[in-house]
Order: structure tokens, then C-alpha cells, then sequence
């Protein structure tokens, strides 16, 4: 036995100390260490929450793909009467005289009236295990134009082109038109031209119309064109009053725009959506000049303003599940951490050992559940993938933990835990409206149960865990 000079035995005294510090502080110890686990679980969290983002980025890139070979977006501008006139400019000269110069104008009407009525008949293409939604459209345009009121915009009939007026149809991607499509005019066939005059339309076509000096009464116009396209197909309400249509087998839409529809309907078999949109809802008026000089009335204003009228419906695909996936990482510190949680309190309230590696291993299996979400949820889709990730991973752990804690009946208790927990963590995803009220209902469910099973336990009484 060893002693200090005076003869005292000191170092037993010492290292029973030292173990009642630990026996006092070990569970405190556990506790940080665990801590320590959540932040690594945490780090491996964001590792997968990039690689959802990675896969929705490479998905988006394969959709662009798909739609540039296809069609992109359509956006329908039109149709649009453009009459050339000429106007005369007045300049003073320095010495006293004057010098008149003739210029060009255009003057732009938009319909009285116009109906439009599309039928999208969409189709899915695959390029690996990626997809993109693609149409084709049926779109067709009737309408009236009414005479123009050349006092209004102080032009008299001598100073119009009649006989180059124009009707500019504008289509955003010209690629995907098929055939030739042709114009009805007042009872005449006219064929399109490629290109749209000006830049009032961005990319079109255009037809030349006969029109009359000695306007009468409303000039009536219907057209019909097919083109592809894909995801968005939007319109525009150029008319006094417009009225338009679409309809499609596609079961999942999303309307937007600056107009919602009036009345839509939308069943497994399809949808159907219908607008009645008056001239007085938007901030452009039905005609107007560009002689290049007033930027309020000029086309590239006025070409803003349509654009910031558009109407239409998205195609959207039937499951997004890369925000599914991408939601549920978000939750998964708080699955890590009830788990982990629960294990702590039914060891210490159990009397069960569990070792600070084998929480590393139930952490690092929970973790995995949402790569195999994700990995699982581009084949088969989110729903069946979550299944069988859950299965797979509460498998595992239920398992281990029954093996670890040295009884089966532990490993089933995990594994109801787990079903839980899995099971509540679905719902919360499936919803929209509800989900923080319901994920704030479970955390305080959970913390009042942690409480339950440690309302008899003496925490200053344990010792070394």
C-alpha cells in the first residue's frame, strides 16, 4: 500500500473519488456526447438535402432538354391588326423657313371580341430515369375586329396603307408548328407568313388582310393552329371581351397568370377551365399608334403589359417528389433525435445498456432512410418508396436493437417506435395547410410521453451509464 510522507494511504481515496465524479456526472457525459452525435447527424442530413437538390437540378436540365427538342413553353400573343401610316413632321429651319418630313407609323388594333378555345393533348417523355411533360396543341381563334377610329387617334383615311395591313399572330416557339395554317377573313383564305411586323409580338406570324377604306361594319376572323409545346401553355386577353378555353386529359393542372378561371373542372379523366376577361381588367388600351417617339404608347410598353396579362395552365407532373423527399430531410434532425431520445430514456429508465457506438449505428441507419427515400422515390415514386424505406431501415434498427439490449421483445419495441414515428412523419408530408399544427401536435405528444416514462426516475441517484 502506498502513503503520503506522513504515512497516510491518499491514492485509493483519490481514485474513489474520481469514480464517484463519474458515476455522478456519467449520464451528463452520455448527454453531450450524444449532443455531439446529433451535430454529425445533422452534417450527414445536409449532405443528402444536396444531393435532393442535385437530382431536382439535373431533373430540371433533362426537362429543358426535353423541351427544347420538343417545343418550349407556348405563349399565344394575338391576334393583332397593324395598319402602316404616314405622318408628317414639321422642322424649323435657322433662317425662318420650314421642312416638312414624312415618316411612318404603324397603328395597332386588337380585337372586339375573341374567343379562343385549345385542346392539349399531352404526352410524358423519358430520357433515363427522368421525364418531362409535352403537348401538342389545338388552338383555335375567332373574333371580330371593328372599324378603326382613325378621329380617335387623329389620322384621317388619306394618311392609312390599306392596302398593307397586317394580322400579326404571335407564337413563342415557332419550331413546333405544324402544317400550314391559314387565315379566314371576312369569307377569304389567307396563308400565314412567317415573322410578326415590329416587336410588338416577340416571335410569330402574319397574314395580309384586305381591308376596306370605307369601313362598315366588324370584320370577322377565325384561324386554327397546332403546335407542340411543353409544361406551360398561356394565353392572351386582347379582346373587348374575351372568352377562352382549355381542356386537356391531363388530371393535374395549375392555373396562373394575372387571370384565374371562371369555372374549372378537374377529374382523373382530365380537366376543363373556362375565362370571361373584360378589356377593363387590364392597362392597355384596344388601339394605339407607335411612331416612335411616345415610349408610354410604344410597342415595347404596350409588349409589357400584354406579357404582364398572360392566362393559362401549367402541366404539372402527378408527384413532386424531390420537394416530398426534400420536406422530409427537413424533418429528419427531429426523427434522429426522438429516436436517439427515446433509446436514452429506456435506457436509463429500463435499466438497459446501450453503448455511445451503437447510437453512432442507429443514427447513421437513420440517416440512410432518407437517401433511400430518395434514390428509391425516382423509380417507383414517393409514396412506395417511402414504404420501403421505411421498412428496410426500421427493419434494421428494431433488429440491432433487440441484438444490442439483449432481448426481442426490446427489438419489437423499437420497431413499434419506428412505425410511429414513420408513420407520423407520412402524414405530416401529405399535408399543406396543416402540417406545422400537426408536426407541433406530435413534438408536444412526444415530450409529454418522454415525461411520463421519467416521472419516477431519480436523476441525482444514477450512476455510470
Amino acid at each position: 500500500m502506498s502513503a503520503t510522507a506522513s504515512g497516510a494511504p491518499a491514492t485509493p481515496a483519490r481514485a474513489d473519488e474520481f469514480g464517484d465524479a463519474l458515476g455522478r456526472f456519467g449520464i451528463y457525459l452520455k448527454l453531450v456526447l450524444l449532443l455531439v452525435l446529433a451535430a454529425f447527424a445533422t452534417v450527414a442530413l445536409a449532405m443528402i438535402d444536396g444531393a435532393v437538390g442535385e437530382r431536382r437540378a439535373r431533373q430540371a436540365r433533362v426537362a429543358s432538354e426535353i423541351g427544347a427538342a420538343w417545343g418550349h413553353p407556348q405563349r399565344v400573343v394575338g391576334p393583332i391588326l397593324a395598319v402602316p401610316y404616314t405622318y408628317r413632321v414639321v422642322h424649323d429651319l435657322p433662317d425662318g423657313r420650314t421642312r416638312t418630313e414624312i415618316k411612318t407609323g404603324t397603328l395597332y388594333a386588337l380585337p372586339e371580341n375573341l374567343v379562343l378555345d385549345t385542346a392539349l393533348a399531352p404526352e410524358e417523355r423519358y430520357r433515363g430515369i427522368f421525364r418531362a411533360v409535352v403537348y401538342t396543341a389545338t388552338i383555335k381563334l375567332s373574333g371580330s375586329f371593328a372599324p378603326l377610329d382613325l378621329a380617335a387617334q387623329g389620322l384621317s383615311p388619306d394618311d392609312v396603307h390599306w392596302d398593307q395591313a397586317q394580322l400579326a399572330l404571335g407564337i413563342s416557339d415557332l419550331r413546333g408548328v405544324a402544317g400550314e395554317p391559314k387565315l379566314a377573313w371576312d369569307g377569304a383564305e389567307i396563308a400565314f407568313r412567317p415573322g410578326a411586323p415590329g416587336n410588338l409580338v416577340g416571335n410569330g406570324v402574319n397574314a395580309p388582310v384586305p381591308l376596306a377604306r370605307d369601313q362598315s361594319r366588324p370584320a370577322a376572323f377565325s384561324l386554327e393552329i397546332k403546335t407542340t409545346g411543353s409544361r406551360d401553355f398561356f394565353a392572351t386577353p386582347l379582346g373587348k371581351t374575351t372568352r377562352a378555353s382549355i381542356a386537356s386529359p391531363w388530371p393535374h393542372p395549375s392555373f396562373g397568370g394575372a387571370y384565374l378561371p371562371n369555372a374549372r373542372t378537374i377529374a382523373k379523366d382530365g380537366f376543363a377551365a373556362q375565362w370571361s376577361i373584360s378589356y377593363l381588367g387590364r392597362d392597355y388600351p384596344q388601339a394605339w399608334k407607335s411612331a416612335g417617339g411616345e415610349p408610354a404608347s410604344g410597342p415595347r410598353a404596350i409588349q409589357a403589359r400584354i406579357a404582364a396579362s398572360q392566362f393559362g395552365v401549367s402541366l404539372l407532373s402527378p408527384v413532386d417528389f424531390y420537394q416530398q423527399s426534400e420536406r422530409a430531410v427537413k424533418y429528419g434532425i427531429l426523427i434522429v433525435a426522438m429516436v436517439l431520445a427515446a433509446i436514452f430514456i429506456y435506457e436509463f429508465a429500463g435499466g438497459a445498456r446501450f453503448h455511445l457506438v451503437q447510437y453512432g449505428l442507429v443514427g447513421a441507419a437513420l440517416c440512410l432512410f432518407f437517401l433511400l427515400l430518395l434514390s428509391f422515390a425516382e423509380i417507383v415514386g414517393f409514396a412506395p418508396a417511402y414504404a420501403a424505406a421505411a421498412l428496410l431501415s426500421g427493419a434494421l434498427i428494431a433488429w440491432y436493437a433487440g441484438r444490442a439490449l439483449g432481448d426481442a421483445r426490446r427489438g419489437w419495441f423499437m420497431a413499434a417506435l419506428l412505425a410511429l414515428v414513420y408513420g407520423f412523419l407520412f402524414v405530416v408530408l401529405q399535408m399543406e395547410d396543416f402540417a406545422l399544427l400537426t408536426g407541433a401536435l406530435g413534438l408536444f405528444a412526444a415530450i409529454a410521453a418522454a415525461m411520463i416514462a421519467t416521472r419516477n426516475v431519480d436523476w441525482y441517484a444514477l450512476r455510470r451509464a
